[in-house]
């Protein structure tokens, strides 16, 4: 009977990748208080009614195809090594019912919580109801007693949260679930709050209220600058946030913060008024800085002691919370020279790489604490650890005695920068090092709504922030890397010759970028506008200059071999590096990008002030 099901459900329909489940059917950390309302969860979700007790498979259920294919794929037929009963960690009242014969299980080893994998398995069942009311009634079910040889649903659900940015006691549910290339389980979760149980008068209050979240989680997370932001800063933790004064640059690192941070709060909305999340340093520039002295300290030969600065003990406290995200805010980055007095981190961020054990490591940006001497050493982690906490059994202690103080892997440095006259221009090597963004759009129509002030919950997404790819060979099976080097190369090709030209680190963070956006994005994914987006920040931001420094010969193979009908449009009187770029861009990328638009405005600047830059 249990074959005859399975195969009459795979040749019956072909629908679509995603099953939608009961919101309130696998979810966690929320009390209802009117009597004779649990709200229990139900653990399963019914795919067909069986009238006539016939075995009834719903075909119009979206999604339901993928999950059985991946099931038939995974599925196992030792029954004797499926535990459904006095399962650790699970209460007797939430053991399933003895009404349910389950006809198939299959055990998940690749399982994933909003597109990041978890460590552990996961068991679904096919499972057919005997009740009086519902006999013969067929589900999928993802009971958390499910136990495979000691894996058990309960301990990847623990996982799960883990990742999300949830504590035990945390309100989150998931919203559906998905089974890709017939072997990797996937689950979509909704963070309703990371770090308390919620309260609802009934079950329908909590229904109606979660179904608003997974509306606002979907408009928030299809915003193009709030992913780009989250895009950018997983190909790498340093970005330049560039525009007009009062755009909200330093804001948009301080919701950043209060997005991502796991601290307690006693009412969520008390996340977004705290202008001092744990996770939050705003230093703010000074125009007398000419060495690195304010920004990693020094040591004093007269007291024999090391003066610490807030960047370094904001490294720091990063340090003991490698989880979650850090956000250090550089206010007026460019109010001195960033080459000067940000040295040793333009360096050590270049030097971003894993050891043989997979763990981040750059170089220091403070030298071994031992190399100042055993006493300087012994007062150097009292005061950056604490009296209890500076001791051999601290590894902090041990990897800043013999390593000194690296970057760790969740430091996310942002700097505002204003172009005018009181600020230093960025030379290449700053913006080779960062992800430039422009803010100078102004919508006063969203600021009067309020919605300039809107910012989604993070917390899901933190380990796709802290833990990142540092490498193109990372990645390069994972996208169309050769139209990623195609476009590259076609721009290096008009680059050649130029001060501009693209290097391998450019070529390492395309395809790293690339990545990102597909990770952020879904299937909303598109590698015309992941490229669009890496060109504005690392591209188009490092060409200036005046009419000569910018000018292409139209006789030159530069122009020729790209086409002199397709680089000047209607009024354009001249060939230059700027319209011969929007030609190659139009013909990888597609026409009407934003860095179409940007080039335009920098090709008619040129031609108005005979200088441009996009920075100006």
């Amino acid at each position: 009977m249990g074959c005859e099901f399975s195969w009459y459900i795979v040749e019956s329909y072909i629908l679509a990748v995603i099953m939608k489940i009961d919101i309130t059917s696998l979810c966690f950390g929320f009390k209802i208080s009117k009597d004779n309302d649990s709200g229990t969860p139900a653990w399963a979700t019914s795919i067909g009614q069986a009238p006539k007790d016939i075995c009834y498979v719903d075909t119009t259920r979206e999604g339901l195809d993928e999950i059985v294919y991946g099931m038939m794929y995974k599925s196992h037929s030792d029954f004797e090594n499926l535990q459904v009963r006095n399962v650790a960690g699970v209460d007797k009242k939430e053991e399933p019912r003895s009404d349910r014969e389950r006809m198939m299980f299959s055990v998940f080893d690749d399982v994933y919580i909003n597109d990041i994998k978890i460590n552990g398995k996961y068991v679904l069942t096919f499972e057919r109801e005997d009740s009086t009311s519902h006999k013969n009634r067929l589900h999928i079910c993802y009971a958390k007693y499910l136990t495979y040889k000691g894996y058990s649903n309960k301990q990847a659900l623990l996982e799960m949260a883990r990742v999300l940015g949830c504590s035990d006691e945390a309100c989150w549910f998931v919203s559906d679930i998905n089974v890709k290339n017939q072997s990797q389980l996937h689950f979509t979760a909704v963070v309703v709050n990371p770090t308390e149980s919620m309260t609802y008068s009934d079950s329908k209050e909590r229904k109606t209220a979660w179904e608003e979240l997974i509306g606002n989680q979907n408009n928030n997370l299809s915003s193009n600058n709030f992913r780009s932001y989250l895009t950018a800063l997983r190909t790498k933790p340093f970005m330049l946030l560039a525009g007009i004064s009062g755009t909200g640059k330093s804001r948009i690192v301080r919701k950043l913060a209060q997005a991502t941070t796991t601290q307690h709060y006693a009412n969520e909305e008390d996340r977004w008024k705290d202008n001092r999340p744990e996770n939050f340093e705003l230093i703010q520039v000074k125009p007398n800085w000419h060495n690195s002295m304010d920004v990693v300290g020094f040591f004093s030969n007269i007291s024999k002691r090391y003066e610490f600065t807030p960047f370094v003990e904001f490294i720091v406290k990063a340090w003991q919370h490698k989880d979650t995200p850090y956000f250090l805010c550089l206010d007026e980055m460019n109010l001195a020279p960033v080459e000067e007095y940000f040295a040793e981190f333009l360096s050590a961020i270049e030097s971003r790489s894993t050891d043989e054990n997979g763990e981040y490591i750059t170089d220091p940006i403070i030298k071994p604490f031992k190399n100042f001497g055993k006493d300087a050493c012994e007062d150097m982690l009292k005061h950056l650890l604490g009296e209890a906490h500076h001791t051999e059994s601290n590894p902090l202690a041990v990897q800043f005695s013999e390593k000194g103080l690296t970057l760790p892997p969740n430091l996310m440095v942002m700097g505002t920068v204003n172009m005018d006259e009181t600020t230093f221009s960025f030379s290449r090597k700053v913006l080779d090092r960062a992800m430039s963004v422009e803010m100078n759009e102004v919508d006063y129509d969203k600021f009067l709504s309020g919605e300039s002030e809107q910012f989604p919950l993070l917390t899901e997404v933190n380990e796709l922030l802290v833990k990142r790819p540092q490498q193109a060979s990372e990645v390069k099976n994972d996208i169309d890397s050769e139209k990623v080097i195609s476009y590259l190369k076609a721009v290096n090709d008009l680059l050649e010759g130029t001060p501009f030209k693209l290097g391998y680190r450019a070529a390492n963070e395309a395809m790293l970028y690339v990545s990102a956006s597909r990770d952020f994005a879904g299937e909303e994914f598109s590698i015309e506008k992941a490229l669009d987006e890496f060109t504005l920040m690392k591209i188009l931001s490092r060409i200036e200059g005046d009419d000569n420094r910018l000018a292409v010969d139209e006789s030159n193979q530069r122009a020729t071999s790209i086409g002199l009908d397709a680089i000047t449009d209607t009024g354009e009187s001249r060939i230059n590096l700027l319209n011969c770029l929007r030609a190659i861009v139009r013909k990888h990328l597609g026409n009407e990008t934003a860095t179409e638009k940007k080039i335009n405005i920098m090709y008619h600047t040129l031609e108005r002030e005979h200088f441009v830059s996009y920075w100006a």
